[in-house]
């Protein structure tokens, strides 16, 4: 029989406590289904809270991409980015259903939206790609919105650095680590995370004020979130899960190296080495109400 182990409350400081406020009302975790859909009219799709106008969508087959094709789809989807990037009545790339294969990045853009049909319908994924799949780089986002895409590929699949102010929605990201260093004002909202290669799924390092709420985690390889120097965060609501317990010595959520100022609340985590691991450097975090069922070490690990 599993341990199970609940988190009514645990407060980790050193000075302090942050400042508990409307995050904590937050709903229990809702299916993650595709973007749009049901949610779409002819002048308008509805993503979360968000409603796009249709009339500043490009298709970006119309520049070339190629749906279930092996040729190389990196050249086409430059273009329809760069498209949206450089007219002013255009703010959303919107790729229909279909895979589409890539031997380099694709390198999102300031400002520009880009959309799928939903997780499982929209498959970007990189054919013989050694580097990151999706890639942005010292940009301010400006609340950009990537939504319904599924994102393969192995070993690395996001990598976002000097990024503020982007939104993830309905994405599967696939395969790779998600990674972001030195961002700010990023939120992730129910994606799912699956089959994640490396120390996490979401694996990143010296950001502020990120939000990663109502995702699935499942069959990471080692373990699910790193909040490594993050700082004023909030995780909440995630289901984290392993098909088998995994022998390793990360967590399903841990909080290193001088994360300060962390809300961590009401997930789910379950057959991993260790529930929750808080590292000595990191002050001023509150962990409560979190689930921890089936791991091979400590339902929580502080030191």
């Amino acid at each position: 029989m599993r341990d199970c182990v609940v988190f009514f409350c645990m407060v980790l400081t050193l000075g302090l406590l942050p400042a508990v406020d409307a995050r904590s009302d937050d709903p229990p975790v809702p299916e993650i289904g595709a973007a749009g859909g049901k949610d779409r009219q002819p002048s308008k799709w509805i993503v979360g809270d968000r409603a796009l106008e249709t009339s500043r969508f490009i298709n970006a087959t119309h520049f070339g991409l190629s749906a279930d094709s092996d040729a190389d789809q990196s050249i086409a989807m430059a273009d329809a980015i760069s498209h949206a990037a450089n007219s002013a009545d255009i703010d959303t790339v919107y790729v229909p259903s279909g895979t589409y294969r890539f031997s380099h990045p694709i390198n999102l853009r300031s400002g520009v939206n880009f959309i799928g049909d939903g997780a499982g319908r929209t498959i970007l994924e990189g054919r013989g790609l050694r580097t990151y799949l999706l890639n942005a780089r010292r940009m301010n986002g400006s609340e950009a919105l990537i939504a319904g895409l599924t994102l393969r590929n192995p070993h690395r699949t996001v990598v976002m650095d000097g990024v503020s102010h982007l939104h993830f929605r309905h994405v599967e990201f696939a395969g790779g680590i998600v990674r972001l260093q030195n961002c700010s004002d990023i939120s992730l909202e129910g994606n799912l995370f699956r089959e994640n290669r490396g120390k996490s799924g979401y694996a990143s390092n010296n950001c502020d004020r990120i939000r990663i709420v109502h995702n699935r985690f499942e069959s990471i390889e080692n373990g699910s979130v790193n909040l490594s120097r993050h700082r004023d965060c909030y995780v909440a609501w995630n289901e984290i899960t392993a098909k088998s317990l995994l022998d390793s010595g990360y967590a399903g959520i841990r909080l290193p190296n001088d994360a300060m100022n962390n809300l961590v609340e009401h997930n789910l985590i379950e057959n991993h080495g260790r529930g929750l691991f808080v590292l000595s450097s990191s002050e001023n975090n509150v962990i409560r109400n979190n689930i921890v069922l089936g791991s091979t070490k400590q339902g929580a690990l502080i030191q």
